[in-house]
């Protein structure tokens, strides 16, 4: 959830805070006093183009902060995206406008694309408003609404699959490092295709291996019975 938005220099704001609880939290006000303002600040958090003329006038740096709290099942979304610490309990994004340079993205410090903020912040909070499309509407978000849902029983359950599916990742990645390339596995493939297909035609697999093994043991000793067939030879002669 959203515990907390800053916002500095931005359009008629110069510089406030909001704390915000569990449950419901409403903001009020009169015609122009910034409650359209403060959406249009969340709307940078959610992934929002930035633009130099939302800085207040006479300043050159504008900034839009929130931080979240996040849940068990939200920590397993973000991990896939940008790999949480497991301590970590909250999240920080920070939006910075720059009159002079590049606008800035930061989450929990780090620099990161704008695409990153957009697929993120779908995981935190939408922003409700006429003829726009939430995320209700998005079936890429019905799996992460049902996870919400079912509460800890199912959160337990994703946190064993995704321990599985990163030792399932990882094994994947070991076994291309060290099998090649696409076209050496496919060469590796013809060749071991056609070894086991004429292992097959020979007619081997029909044998008595008792046999085998056991003439396979005369050839193995061939040498020393031979020697010793020799030695008795000569002294029978």
């Amino acid at each position: 959830m959203l515990k907390q938005i800053t916002v500095e220099n931005f359009a008629v704001f110069n510089n406030i805070t909001v704390n915000l609880n569990s449950g419901m939290s409403v903001i009020t006000g009169e015609s122009g006093s910034g409650k359209s303002v403060l959406i249009n600040a969340l709307s940078l958090i959610n992934g929002s183009r930035a633009y130099k003329e939302m800085i207040r006038t006479g300043c050159e740096t504008a900034t839009v902060e929130a931080v979240f709290e996040l849940n068990s099942i939200q920590k397993n979304e973000l991990d896939k995206i940008i790999k949480l610490n497991k301590e970590d309990e909250h999240l920080v994004i920070t939006r910075t406008i720059n009159t002079n340079q590049k606008s800035e993205c930061r989450i929990n410090g780090k620099i990161n694309n704008l695409s990153v903020l957009t697929d993120i912040s779908s995981i935190l909070f939408d922003i409700h408003g006429q003829y726009e499309n939430q995320s209700l509407l998005n079936q890429e978000s019905h799996i992460r609404f049902l996870d919400v849902y079912s509460g800890d029983e199912l959160s337990d359950l994703l946190d064993q699959y995704n321990v599985i599916q990163d030792n399932y990742t990882k094994l994947i990645k070991e076994v291309s490092e060290v099998s090649g390339t696409v076209k050496e596995r496919e060469r590796d493939k013809e060749i071991y295709t056609y070894q086991i297909n004429d292992i097959m035609d020979s007619g081997i697999l029909s044998h008595d291996w008792n046999e085998v093994f056991s003439r396979k043991k005369q050839m193995d000793n061939y040498e020393n019975i031979k020697n010793k067939l020799s030695g008795s030879i000569l002294l029978l002669d």
